[in-house]
């Protein structure tokens, strides 16, 4: 599973909300929790997934039907379908050949 933006952001959201409520739990702020989470989750944009541009954007829709219900309730503003697409692309060149 690729370790996106949003899963770094998202491990930061919720080590800042549980630093306010006393239960901070020492994340390293990489995303690699949230990332797992969406592995498991059978939601995660995998390195085979560039390879097929037809379907890479269902599979992000699917990721962030997830993610931005979380960024809403923990008060932060949506991941755009756009933004995502453009960090996978970005370095689907550099990933694909491994």
């Amino acid at each position: 599973a690729l370790i996106l933006s949003l899963h770094r952001e998202l491990d930061g959201f919720r080590e800042d909300a549980a630093s306010n409520s006393g239960t901070k739990i020492g994340t390293t702020r990489r995303g690699i929790g949230p990332a797992y989470e969406d592995k498991v989750g059978r939601r995660a944009v995998r390195v085979m997934d560039l390879a097929d541009l037809e379907t890479l954007p269902l599979k992000v829709d699917r990721l962030l039907t997830h993610h931005n219900a979380l960024r809403r309730g923990l008060g932060h503003a949506e991941a755009t379908h756009e933004a995502i697409m453009q960090e996978l692309t970005a370095v689907a060149g550099d990933i694909l050949p491994y």
